[in-house]
């Protein structure tokens, strides 16, 4: 049986590591102790401890019970008062408490104005937990076009991580910003960011926000210009767009003549992600012959992994290749070089 008074005497103690041993006790005890306002009070007190260690336990202590508290308000009152704590290590549980129990926020635009403040905090940890608060914020959030500049502005934010979660967040809500252009144009700056992985992601987003940019034409001449962009992880990212593209894009000759360039790249990286491509073009192209030939000489790229993706779209895309004859010769002479080391007749 669970002794509440021996846990109300260590949430009084002068030892605070007694008063740590009280925090994990009721944490731990909540919806099993017979007087629930008497340890609600026990750990109101504990948040507004003077030691900071009792006070980082308390906050942790928040996203647990919260279910189980008598008076919501005052329980985030408390979380909103340790979210601005002096110490470092109390804000991060703090912000890992809101993350978890944000949907249940009573007033949401102060719980995310508090998430937007701690993403320019002094320390970077509790930064990144913020950061990590963004995605899951915005699904509890109503109106988009209210916070759609907070998010602009963590963009624009030092903390490569804070840029990477806002674009993640953005690739969840794009369909609901009130300023697709304006979103879009934001997209493509980034796709010149100065860390590769932001780079990376930004592509991920131009996927699904191509459908809604407003302008589709205009998009892809921005998309055609970083076909030509000099840094290969640019290329890359294009490379991956292109797939969806074509179904938005009225002139395909275009992207063709585009994500041909791409398969001829000198980086083995861009190559393997305009291969990927090829397999959506195939039904798309008028010509598919200058499509096959493509495929083929990618067949026998020096890379082994461009090889193996355009070996594999031979298959997922032989009902649309022109001469299925010349396609089944080449898969027999790859089954040959794998599975018997025979060398390719070119």
């Amino acid at each position: 049986m669970i002794d509440q008074e021996e846990i109300h005497r260590k949430c009084n103690s002068c030892d605070p590591q007694e008063r740590k041993i009280a925090v994990g006790q009721l944490c731990n005890s909540f919806g099993l102790l017979l007087d629930n306002n008497q340890a609600w009070d026990d750990l109101h007190k504990l948040t507004l401890d003077r030691n900071s260690f009792v006070r980082e336990k308390a906050a942790g202590a928040l996203k647990t019970a919260l279910q189980y508290s008598p008076s919501k308000k005052q329980t985030w009152e408390d979380l909103h008062r340790l979210i601005s704590d002096q110490n470092n290590y109390v804000r991060r549980e703090a912000v890992e408490a809101l993350r978890t129990v944000f949907q249940y926020a009573p007033d949401k635009k102060r719980a995310w104005k508090d998430v937007i403040r701690l993403t320019i905090d002094k320390n970077s940890y509790v930064r990144r937990e913020a950061a990590g608060t963004l995605k899951i914020a915005l699904q509890s959030m109503s109106n988009i076009k209210q916070i759609w500049p907070d998010l602009r502005g963590l963009f624009l934010n030092k903390d490569y991580y804070m840029r990477l979660e806002a674009i993640e967040a953005l690739r969840t809500i794009f369909q609901h910003v009130p300023d697709k252009k304006q979103a879009w144009e934001d997209l493509i700056r980034l796709t010149a960011d100065e860390e590769k992985t932001v780079r990376r992601d930004v592509a991920v987003v131009m996927k699904i926000a191509l459908q809604y940019a407003p302008d589709k034409q205009k998009a892809w001449e921005d998309l055609h210009r970083l076909t030509l962009d000099r840094n290969a992880d640019v290329k890359k990212g294009v490379a991956v767009v292109v797939k969806t593209a074509f179904q938005y894009i009225p002139d395909k000759q275009q992207i063709w003549e585009d994500l041909h360039r791409l398969t001829l790249d000198e980086n083995d990286d861009v190559r393997k992600d305009a291969v990927r491509s090829l397999e959506t073009a195939f039904q798309y192209m008028s010509d598919k012959q200058k499509a096959w030939e493509d495929l083929h000489r990618l067949t026998l790229d020096k890379n082994s992994d461009v090889r193996s993706r355009a070996v594999w779209i031979l298959g997922t895309s032989f009902q649309y290749l022109p001469d299925k004859k010349q396609a089944w010769q080449v898969v027999s002479k790859l089954y040959l070089i794998a599975h018997l080391g025979q060398k390719p007749v070119i």
